[in-house]
């Protein structure tokens, strides 16, 4: 690099050459510039560097690059006046004849591309030709273009576009245009260009802006037909506005030709490393289906309230402070989703949760609200507050230093107790006039739990027993009184407030081993050898008799019949739970596992190469015995079965035996054998088989690429994108897999239907995946078959063309509720345009996907 400063000194000293010399130089020296350039000049290049001081210039060639004040300018050429401050720069030609190597020049934190430019450093004026100018989303091409000291540029003939291929699919082709950076385009009569075909859409004049970042303007809707409600409607018709560096909002809605709508307003909150969010509220109205001119005719508003936020860890380290919010009234999803997996979710979760830590992380405290609603059976139950506080194991006997491997020295004590107050009702009661009276029977108690557990190591470990015991202790405020009105001979239930202390107690030990059975030096196809894994479980546990009666937790009314009728004070707020007869039980479990190492290859000495690989995942059989039951003292017994076939097809069985008779619909207290019937009766079983199909199953190339690796020009502005494309990829069509197939195969069989036919309680395969058709066209499936009613499931189609800085997808659902179809178009960011991507649609705005 050289670095050349001119301002009293002359060109030739600015070398270095010595200009005491005594002795004349042959060489005549002109004379000095009048206007010679103050602060320094970066320059370098990677070929020559001709310095011709009779004009006072530099020739820069190859890999040029010019540092000057606020600008830098890379080309393939480059000259430098030093007189008059000017730059001229231009690309070259490669072998094949492309124009390659153009000019990139930066001023302050505008940058743009052009086939050749003259630059005068001093008045900041310019002639540029063949200018490529990117900022944010927007590209702006122009052929001749004069750069004003401003910063601004203006031109002739110009193209303005939101796509970034050197040739634009599309865009608006201006007579004139002035570009402000970082500003707007201000360009005058124009019209659209669609794949080199112009469209009669003109413009006079217009204003685009090009203003980094947020940008407000109208968000245009997606047509489509619904057949639940026989209309024609626009999805997604709304506007967007930026609220600052922070935060946006936009206003959405579905509108319908026969009146029907849904409104909604979306806000997203979001500063680095401090917190982030989301809220949606949205409010449908829809008519009931019938006629217009019926009677009968009715319609009614449902509403959603949507929301998710967190707190950055980097904030406050050690606070964690996140949450959602999902409330929906009963119909508001069935109206307005428009495609099949949110359509069929019946149930919503809410929650918002605080912890911390304290004392070295040995006391943690946490605080959270709940919230789950079942849209389809209507319950609601409401968990506001829950508090936690929790303490870590204590190992009071173990020693500092060294190992602890004595049974008290690894004796741990924990500490945990629970605040709640829970509410249980039905969504169509809490959303009505009579929330009051609701929230009145919320339900308050504290519980403490104190475990206590050690571990104990026989024959150097071969052995393993865990012997535990468990004290519970629950606080409530409320009981429920019962007795029989002595006029109306009705039963009257009567809450009463109080303090209430109920408490138990139990105990409980495991017994669990390893067996290996190794079988080596084996020539069964591929397979050298099989390890064989078993693992034996033996579980007791014990529960003393608490009498509910005896501690005042049970009382008796005498009913109309002078019957004497027992039951449990707190039956209603989940303190009857406590009341627990003598108990025991000893549980048993089998597991095996089967592994082989098989031959994969061999390496450049000859010798095998082998590698591990599981035969049987898992088979399982377990089953427990009741000691203090009077009757049906065996559970059922159970066996468990899954592994993975060829890497590619996973299969889980579970099977149902009984060791009882059955008979009339009912287990009875006799054993099968007893009853000249097998030794363990069938009950049921359910399989289910799955695979995931691609090219790489048949030879093709496995992509190594990451998505992140994909990226040619990598955005700030991609930050929030690229998390979505890296956590939910299922919800893109990546055009780069040529396709894909996912198979899932389910039967569920129930021995005890007494009718043969009716046995079958479950038949279907299911499968769904995409394929390119061509590079540019993919169809996207998901159906289903149903083998026992002999019907189609319920299916979705997409057939989606990815054109390059556009989406286009129309999407179709055949049949059922949500029969419909679905038209979009709309522009592509510039993260999906370079990973090929195109996102699914999903017009259910509401839905934090």
């Amino acid at each position: 690099m050289i670095v050349l400063c001119l301002g009293s000194l002359n060109p030739l000293s600015a070398q270095g050459v010595a200009t005491s010399s005594t002795k004349k130089d042959s060489i005549p020296i002109p004379p000095p510039a009048k206007k010679t350039i103050a602060n320094p000049i970066h320059y370098e290049a990677s070929d020559s560097i001709i310095l011709r001081l009779e004009t006072g210039k530099a020739l820069l060639y190859n890999k040029a690059k010019v540092d000057m004040d606020e600008t830098e300018l890379n080309a393939n050429y480059i000259e430098v006046a030093f007189a008059n401050k000017t730059l001229f720069a231009k690309g070259n030609l490669d072998s094949t004849g492309k124009y390659v190597n153009q000019p990139v020049f930066k001023d302050g934190n505008d940058a743009y591309t052009s086939d050749s430019l003259r630059y005068n450093n001093e008045s900041k004026k310019g002639m540029v030709y063949g200018l490529s100018l990117t900022q944010d989303e927007a590209h702006v091409q122009l052929k001749q273009v004069m750069k004003q000291p401003d910063g601004s540029l203006m031109g002739n003939s110009g193209k303005i576009s939101t796509c970034s291929d050197p040739h634009p699919h599309f865009y608006l082709n201006a007579s004139k245009i002035k570009v402000i950076p970082n500003n707007k385009v201000l360009f005058g009569s124009a019209n659209l260009v669609l794949a080199d075909i112009p469209t009669p859409l003109a413009l006079p004049f217009g204003i685009a802006p090009m203003k980094k970042g947020q940008r407000n303007g109208l968000i245009m809707p997606n047509p489509g037909f619904n057949n639940s409600n026989n209309s024609f409607f626009l999805s997604n018709l709304g506007y967007y506005q930026g609220l600052g560096k922070y935060a946006d909002a936009q206003v959405n809605s579905d509108l319908y030709f026969n009146g029907d709508f849904r409104l909604g307003v979306t806000t997203n909150f979001i500063k680095r490393y401090k917190y982030s969010g989301a809220l949606a509220v949205n409010m449908s109205r829809f008519g009931n289906g019938t006629d217009r001119a019926s009677p009968f005719f009715a319609k009614s508003n449902d509403f959603s309230i949507n929301s998710r936020f967190g707190l950055d860890r980097k904030l406050l380290p050690g606070v964690t402070l996140n949450g959602n919010i999902n409330i929906v009234t009963g119909n508001y999803n069935k109206r307005n989703s428009k495609d099949i997996q949110t359509l069929s979710k019946s149930e919503f979760v809410s929650s918002v949760n605080y912890g911390q830590s304290f004392l070295k992380n040995k006391v943690n405290l946490s605080a959270s609200a709940r919230h789950t609603q079942n849209v389809q059976t209507h319950d609601f139950r409401l968990e506001l507050p829950n508090v936690n506080v929790g303490v870590s194991s204590l190992t009071p006997f173990a020693k500092k230093n060294g190992s602890n491997t004595k049974w008290f020295e690894q004796l741990r004590l924990s500490y945990n107790m629970n605040f709640t107050n829970s509410l249980n009702t039905k969504d169509t009661l809490i959303f009505s006039d009579k929330y009051k009276d609701v929230l009145a029977t919320i339900q308050s108690a504290v519980k403490h739990s104190i475990p206590l557990s050690t571990n104990i190591k026989l024959f150097k470990g071969v052995l393993n027993i865990t012997p535990s015991a468990n004290y519970q202790e629950k606080w409530l405020f409320k009981a429920n009184l019962k007795s029989i009105d002595p006029l109306t001979k009705k039963l009257i239930s009567k809450d009463t407030n109080g303090f209430f202390r109920l408490n138990n107690y139990s105990f409980s030990t495991g017994l669990s081993t390893n067996i290996y059975g190794t079988f080596t030096n084996l020539n069964l196809g591929k397979i050298r050898s099989i390890r064989h894994t078993i693992t034996p479980n033996i579980n007791f546990n014990y529960r003393p008799e608490i009498d509910g009666y005896k501690r005042g937790w049970n009382q008796t009314y005498i009913d109309t019949f002078g019957k004497s009728i027992g039951y449990s004070l707190f039956e209603k707020y989940g303190g009857s739970d406590y009341v627990q007869r003598k108990g025991g039980a000893v549980g048993f479990s089998l597991s095996n596992n089967l592994q082989a190492k098989k031959v994969i290859g061999k390496d450049t000495t000859g010798k095998e190469k082998l590698e591990k690989a599981n035969l049987i995942d898992q088979l399982m059989v377990s089953g427990n015995y009741d000691l203090a039951a009077d009757s049906l003292q065996w559970s059922d017994i159970n066996l468990g079965f899954n592994t993975v076939l060829a890497k590619q097809i996973r299969i889980g069985i579970n099977a149902g035996l009984s060791p009882y008779s059955y008979v009339n619909g009912h287990k009875i207290n006799t054993l099968s054998a007893a009853n000249g019937g097998p030794l363990l009766r069938y009950r049921g079983l359910d399989l289910s088989m799955n695979s995931r199909i691609t090219p790489e199953l048949f030879g093709g190339k496995k992509s190594s690429e990451t998505v992140s690796s994909k990226l040619t020009n990598p955005l700030k502005t991609d930050e929030a994108e690229m998390k979505m494309v890296q956590s939910q990829p299922w919800n893109y069509f990546d055009f780069s897999i040529p396709w894909s197939m996912n198979l899932t195969y389910n039967v569920g069989y129930n021995n005890e239907i007494a009718i043969a036919n009716n046995r079958l309680t479950n038949h279907r395969v299911s499968i769904n995946g995409d394929i390119s058709i061509t590079q540019e066209w993919k169809i996207a499936y998901s159906t289903g078959y149903d083998l026992k009613r002999n019907m189609m499931a319920g299916s979705e189609f997409s057939v989606v063309r990815n054109l390059h800085c556009w989406q286009l997808e129309f999407k179709w659902i055949p049949s059922g509720y949500a029969k419909m179809w679905l038209f979009t178009l709309r522009p592509k960011s510039p993260l999906l345009q370079d990973l090929k991507l195109n996102k699914k649609v999903f017009s259910n705005p509401v839905l934090f996907q």
